[in-house]
């Protein structure tokens, strides 16, 4: 689930940078297995699936053949993703501190 709201720390984590059209954000995960090139012209068409999953920030799907078998992985419009996640307003700094925010 994608979701600004602040939460626990957790262990490890991992911090993904996300360089869309507008601005760039980090996103903490849980954990990241590795970097892939994507073939976006095997792409397969997004999923469509009920309500209690979210989709709509899910542009496709794409087979990747790694050392371990094949995985399914899910394509993300970030610039969509991001268009949804008001950053500034969910930074919590401490009173005074600045921000490297820039649009």
């Amino acid at each position: 689930k994608f979701s600004p709201d602040p939460i626990g720390d957790t262990v490890p984590t991992a911090i993904i940078v996300l360089n869309g059209a507008e601005q760039a954000i980090g996103l903490i995960v849980d954990s990241v297995s590795g970097v892939v090139d994507v073939d976006l012209s095997a792409r397969l068409p997004a999923p469509e699936v009920g309500a209690a999953t979210q989709t709509e920030f899910i542009t496709g799907l794409a087979i990747h053949e790694g050392d371990d078998g094949e995985h399914m992985l899910a394509l993300l419009d970030i610039d969509r993703l991001m268009e949804t996640i008001d950053v500034g307003a969910r930074w919590n700094r401490p009173s005074g501190a600045r921000s490297t925010f820039q649009r």
